[in-house]
């Protein structure tokens, strides 16, 4: 509505969120444009929901498909810089670019070896049925907490358990333990994340991190340790 967009230009296109697909409308804006970034005759769909945030839209990292974008927790800066850049502090790790610049990286938790798709837009981090498996954490284990969902994009919720997991890797940095929930969300399977322990990793673990960055040419996720110690809570629990 803010936008005063006419929705006899829209198109009818499908939406494939995190807990399910939606049918919704496609636009183009004529000029689509912040402090890092700046675009012409974008595509944007229209959507009813922004996955349980209060933003009024959500960037796809399309916009920094040929940059380096980096988000610094402690200071709350979103950044991008050319290709390549090196800043002191990070440690690198090669990941793996998927159709729509989504990035994967190996991870491990509790010693499983698993794949994880970095989602800046999903306030929890979320295993799949697999990883729950791995960790012998199987229907009517104690260490699962139920009653609680995720919740994505198209509005969809899904049953999600939750457990308290010890050992959470990523690239060089390590967490004691992590709060992990698990789900058998649809982006699995649409991403063929669901043969094999996969993690969907969330705000609620990244930024225990002191800040992370992806350079999308490159494909590499770089980390900088959080100056202290991090704990969770920094995001609502699951409802």
């Amino acid at each position: 509505a803010k936008l005063s967009l006419d929705p006899r230009n829209s198109i009818a296109t499908q939406l494939a969120g995190g807990t399910g697909d939606a049918s919704t409308r496609g636009v183009v804006l004529h000029a689509y444009r912040s402090a890092v970034f700046e675009r012409q005759d974008e595509p944007m769909i229209l959507a009813e929901h922004t996955a349980g945030s209060r933003a009024d839209g959500i960037v796809g990292m399309d916009v920094f498909s040929k940059r380096r974008v980096e988000l610094d927790f402690e200071k709350h800066v979103l950044s991008t810089a050319p290709t390549g850049t090196r800043i002191p502090g990070f440690t690198t790790q090669s990941g793996l670019l998927l159709e729509g610049n989504l990035f994967v990286v190996h991870v491990s938790l509790q010693g499983v070896e698993a794949r994880a798709l970095v989602d800046t837009g999903s306030q929890y981090t979320v295993g799949n049925p697999a990883m729950q498996a791995a960790l012998g954490m199987h229907p009517g284990d104690r260490r699962l907490r139920g009653g609680g969902y995720v919740q994505g994009i198209t509005g969809q919720r899904i049953a999600a358990y939750v457990a308290d997991v010890t050992g959470l890797s990523i690239g060089q940095v390590h967490f004691d333990t992590a709060r992990i929930a698990f789900a058998d969300q649809p982006v699995f399977h649409h991403l063929g994340l669901d043969r094999g322990p996969s993690l969907i990793l969330g705000l609620d673990q990244l930024s225990r991190l002191g800040a992370i960055a992806i350079d999308y040419p490159r494909a590499e996720l770089q980390v900088r340790p959080a100056q202290h110690d991090a704990t969770e809570g920094q995001f609502p629990q699951l409802q």
